[in-house]
């Protein structure tokens, strides 16, 4: 379970619901690599940085920008929100496509479903 201290590398590792473990066999096989969990936690904790392949690979894997990902590491924090420990990290959609790509990201990771029909369902 995240708490508010967490990185947002290790949310987005819990998020997905893998272990140290399942996140490092994970990424040596995007990457063809040979780190391991205790090099993961590392990462997690802030106490080494990562470089840029595992960085383009946590990317992918996690489907985050590493603007968002890396702030503990760089220093920055990636909005108002996570600088006052607030877990949820607000994003600003500006493109239709991104709209739809994050809504379908929701529905896909839905664990529960709640049906509203109204005059303007039909949309």
């Amino acid at each position: 379970m995240a708490n508010n201290t967490d990185s947002a590398l290790k949310r987005a590792r819990l998020a997905l619901n893998m272990t140290l473990e399942e996140a490092s066999d994970a990424l040596n096989a995007i990457n063809g690599g040979a780190m391991d969990a205790s090099l993961m936690s590392t990462w997690e904790s802030g106490r080494h940085r990562t470089g840029k392949r595992n960085r383009a690979g946590l990317c992918q894997m996690y489907r985050e920008r590493p603007e968002a990902l890396f702030a503990h590491q760089d220093g920055a924090a990636t909005s108002v929100l996570e600088t006052f420990g607030t877990v949820v990290v607000v994003k600003v959609l500006t493109r239709w496509t991104d709209l739809v790509e994050a809504m379908v990201d929701v529905v896909a990771g839905a664990r529960e479903q709640l049906v509203v029909t109204g005059s303007r369902s039909r949309e």
